[in-house]
C-alpha cells in the first residue's frame, strides 16, 4: 500500500501506459510515411493535401500580429507601472518635504528660545 502512493510508482505506472501505447501501433511510422508519400504521388498533390500554412501571407506566417499585440500590452503595462512609480515618488517627496519642514520649523523655534 505504501508503494502505491510513492511518486516513483506513479511515474512508473504512467511510463508503462505510454510504452504500451507506443508499442501497440498497428503500423510502423516508416510504413505510415511511405503510405502518405504514395498517396501524394497517386493524387498528384491535390490541394486538399496542402497545409494551411501555404495559404497564409508572410505577416501571418511570422506572427507579426501576435508580436505587435504583445508589444502593445507590454508597453501599456510598463507605462502604467511607470506612472504608478512616478505618483508614488511624488507623494513620498511631498510627505518628506512636509516632515523636513516641520523639523526645520521646530529647530528654528528652539534656536529663537536659546537666544
Amino acid at each position: 500500500m505504501k508503494q502505491m502512493y510513492s511518486p516513483g510508482w506513479v511515474l512508473q505506472a504512467a511510463a508503462q501506459k505510454v510504452q504500451k501505447r507506443m508499442i501497440n501501433k498497428p503500423r510502423h511510422p516508416a510504413q505510415l510515411a511511405a503510405d502518405i508519400v504514395e498517396r501524394v504521388v497517386a493524387t498528384g498533390g491535390e490541394p486538399y493535401l496542402d497545409t494551411k500554412a501555404q495559404t497564409l501571407s508572410w505577416w501571418q506566417l511570422s506572427l507579426l500580429d501576435v508580436k505587435l499585440f504583445l508589444a502593445v500590452v507590454v508597453t501599456a503595462f510598463l507605462c502604467v507601472l511607470g506612472g504608478l512609480l512616478w505618483v508614488t515618488a511624488r507623494v513620498l517627496i511631498h510627505i518628506g518635504k512636509g516632515m523636513l519642514g516641520s523639523i526645520w520649523r521646530r529647530h528654528a523655534v528652539q534656536r529663537k528660545k536659546v537666544r
